[in-house]
């Protein structure tokens, strides 16, 4: 069986459901009768900043990240930022008043510290 005992428990609406105790999900039924959980240390979805909070919070700081963010392939079919273009350390996502979403090249930091909106 996989799942994960951290996650959320059932939503249960009936009242009835509730009192035959199906309100109790099967992982708290098999940790009560003395099963203990594996943890699967390694997640694949969350980009790693994402996953410190869940990591510490709720797996005491075990949880790891892959593959790196360096080693994800970038999605076809959006125009990331051009690397010819935009330096590192030059840019950075950013939403501006008009609520655009672009790459922040120098150029275009001194249009929006000039407070000028998104062309």
């Amino acid at each position: 069986m996989v799942g994960d005992p951290k996650q959320l428990p059932p939503t249960v609406k009936c009242r009835e459901a509730e009192r035959l105790g199906l309100n109790i999900s099967m992982f708290d039924r098999l940790q009560a009768m003395g099963l203990r959980p594996l943890l699967l240390d390694v997640q694949y979805r969350m980009h790693p900043a994402l996953c410190e909070f869940p990591s510490a919070q709720f797996y005491g700081g075990l949880l790891r990240s892959w593959p790196r963010p360096a080693d994800r392939p970038l999605p076809g079919g959006i125009a990331w930022p051009n690397p010819e273009v935009c330096r590192k350390g030059d840019c950075s996502a950013h939403v501006c008043g008009c609520m655009e979403v672009s790459c922040c090249c120098l150029k275009c930091q001194r249009r929006h510290s000039a407070k000028q909106h998104c062309a």
